[in-house]
């Protein structure tokens, strides 16, 4: 149970999901499909389903891989 808005508690936290600032067996936040860009392509970016700022080179238990059918 959380204590947070209803909004604010549809995103996991950081810890639930194992989250790191460095990849996991050469899966990284910038190939998946929930996280959201920075600026740059090396700018600390967000995510769809994890509260906070993350890598682009960082991981955790939500990686779920873009389709590979884009060009």
């Amino acid at each position: 149970a959380s204590f947070h808005s209803a909004r604010a508690a549809e995103k996991l936290q950081k810890a639930d999901v194992k989250y790191q600032d460095k990849p996991k067996d050469g899966k990284d936040c910038d190939d998946c499909m929930h996280f959201v860009a920075g600026a740059t392509p090396k700018a600390m970016g967000t995510c769809k389903v994890v509260e906070g700022a993350v890598s682009p080179h960082g991981y955790c238990a939500a990686f779920t891989p873009k389709p590979k059918n884009r060009s």
